[in-house]
């Protein structure tokens, strides 16, 4: 995977920050260390794995999205199907 230079630390901190809270519920501790280097919850990770992290973290988030709507559907047709 390629890193586009043109995302600057503040995106990259934001963008995990959302699609981290998405999935855990709750805020993750993450601050710019220069270099490409940044600490989150208290490790070193390097620029290429958070990017990694956050596509990772936002198919995540979508397969859970898609997974509440697949259940919120099952739970609907068996109350009709009850209801009959």
């Amino acid at each position: 995977m390629l890193t586009e230079p043109a995302i600057s630390p503040r995106e990259i901190v934001e963008s995990f920050k959302f699609a981290y809270a998405k999935v855990n519920n709750c805020d993750p501790i993450i601050v710019y260390r220069g270099n490409h280097w940044y600490i989150i919850n208290g490790e070193a990770v390097h620029r290429t794995m958070v990017m990694r992290e956050i596509a990772r973290l936002r198919g995540v988030a979508q397969r859970q999205t898609l997974h509440n709507t697949d259940r919120s559907i099952l739970t609907r047709l068996i109350n009709k199907l009850r209801g009959l």
